[in-house]
């Protein structure tokens, strides 16, 4: 509930998907670990937290857009790519990273989301 996953219904479990909320252009990073929704006209079930940061938490449901940004094993599809965890400092933007697996960029979000509750997991170019 409180950590960045999703259900659905077919793609592979471990699977990173970038979800857009289509009415306010927010977007996060969630890895697939269940399976759903079994709604007609629902193509995915987002956690509580991710719901959260894309405000769709109040209004339930939304019209998003879906990438795929990793295989099943949380590696990202492109070979220059990795993930990094993304937070604001005194002196500006921070990046944590690089890591290749959503999995480790995931666990360090979670240890930064107390003391910076606005920390988000991006895809980006390594460096």
């Amino acid at each position: 509930m409180y950590t960045f996953t999703a259900a659905h219904r077919t793609l592979p479990m471990g699977t990173v998907v970038r979800v857009t909320d289509q009415e306010n252009g927010k977007s996060v990073m969630v890895c697939v670990t269940d399976r759903g929704p079994f709604v007609r006209g629902r193509i995915i079930d987002l956690s509580f937290a991710a719901a959260q940061q894309l405000d769709l938490s109040r209004r339930g449901v939304g019209k998003v857009e879906l990438e795929v940004v990793s295989d099943e094993s949380g590696t990202p599809l492109h070979a220059d790519q990795a993930y990094y965890v993304r937070y604001n400092a005194a002196m500006g933007d921070e990046r944590i990273g690089p890591f290749r697996a959503f999995a480790d960029a995931a666990a360090m979000h979670e240890a930064l989301r107390q003391a910076h509750p606005e920390a988000e997991v991006v895809l980006d170019q390594s460096r």
